[in-house]
């Protein structure tokens, strides 16, 4: 129950200032991408010490925020069974990106 709470509050921002901005249809697609990148870091946090693994989560978040704003976003309700497999393969290319860099940029 406390997850969800915090979870809530820390989305409540978000909203907000889609909604203050009028743009309230941009919330949702913002809440998702945002929630694919953090996704994306907590699989691979054994890497938070590393200088290259937040570049490229911040890299990932700044194209996430770019789709966000660039696509048209409709008014109407998007099926849950047509978002959810673009989220999964966008974390999936996400966390490969990340594996590929690993290779390349970790010691060995």
């Amino acid at each position: 129950m406390w997850g969800v709470l915090c979870v809530m509050i820390c989305c409540a921002p978000i909203v907000f200032l889609f909604y203050s901005i009028g743009k309230p249809n941009l919330a949702l697609p913002a809440l998702l991408s945002g929630a694919v990148v953090v996704i994306a870091a907590v699989a691979k946090w054994n890497l938070r010490r590393a200088a290259w693994f937040w570049i490229t989560m911040g890299v990932f978040a700044a194209l996430h925020a770019l789709l966000v704003m660039w696509v048209h976003w409709g008014s109407q309700w998007v099926p849950v069974a047509f978002i959810v497999p673009i989220g999964i393969v966008d974390l999936f290319v996400m966390v490969w990106i990340v594996e590929r860099l690993e290779k390349r940029l970790s010691p060995s």
